[in-house]
């Protein structure tokens, strides 16, 4: 058995490269790989990852059906911020989360990171480069409530700004306490195409009715930014930051 860096020859390749990736990161708005456990007998594999008492999907659910009650701005603003900061990180570091959403947020509870959030769950994390190599064989990518429009446009190229739109969704989310965009996948068909049942169409309708901003002002701007459609267009993660 290896020394638990990777290096195991018990290991199948594809272990060893998402192992090495979680040892890597260390950031606080990041999850953190503690231990890796293997089972011989029947080569399960367990990770042991920092514990977290919460997810952002449970903080939403728990205010839009407990409370009843939208999440403070200020409290929406610090999320924002440490998910963004985690995602520079990542970014920074080459790494394309690829599954951003509330349940992938871990909310840390009583303790000394109380109200802290940490990026999660990188089972659909990849490094890439530049310039890219297709990143299609790696099959289907990111939920589809918070998949951006190249991903459902079949696009095989595609870049971190895909966690960013899914970024955006979250904001909305965090907003108004009910996904932006509710699709469903079309699994009967290699069709790159999706049968996308929008509840919401922001084009027509208005995104800042939608979310309940101010057309002009900075919130909406952000938010717009990380909606924007067309992917070279669309805000990074170090931008997001920087935003007003």
């Amino acid at each position: 058995m290896g020394d638990g860096r990777g290096g195991g020859s018990n290991r199948p390749a594809w272990l060893q490269q998402y192992e090495l990736l979680l040892r890597e990161i260390n950031h606080e708005n990041v999850v953190k790989l503690v231990n890796v456990h293997i089972n011989h007998a029947d080569m399960s594999l367990y990770l042991a990852f920092d514990y977290a008492e919460h997810d952002l999907y449970e903080v939403i659910r728990h205010h839009r059906e407990k409370l009843n009650l939208s999440i403070n701005q200020y409290t929406v603003k610090s999320l924002l911020w440490q998910l963004l900061n985690g995602l520079n990180y990542l970014h920074s570091n080459w790494i394309i989360h690829r599954d951003l959403k509330p349940s992938n947020i871990l909310v840390m509870g009583e303790g000394e990171e109380h109200g802290i959030i940490k990026i999660a769950d990188f089972g659909l994390a990849r490094i890439y480069q530049a310039p890219l190599k297709p990143l299609s064989d790696n099959g289907v990518v990111v939920t589809i409530w918070y998949r951006a429009p190249e991903l459902l446009l079949g696009a095989k190229h595609y870049t971190s700004a895909v966690d960013m739109w899914a970024v955006g969704c979250i904001f909305a989310e965090l907003l108004t306490l009910k996904p932006l965009f509710q699709g469903v996948e079309a699994k009967a068909t290699p069709n790159p195409f999706q049968v996308w049942a929008v509840a919401l169409s922001y084009e027509n309708t208005g995104l800042h009715t939608i979310v309940h901003l101010p057309q002009k002002g900075p919130a909406f701007d952000l938010l717009s930014r990380m909606l924007e459609y067309d992917p070279r267009k669309r805000i990074t993660a170090a931008q997001a930051l920087e935003h007003e």
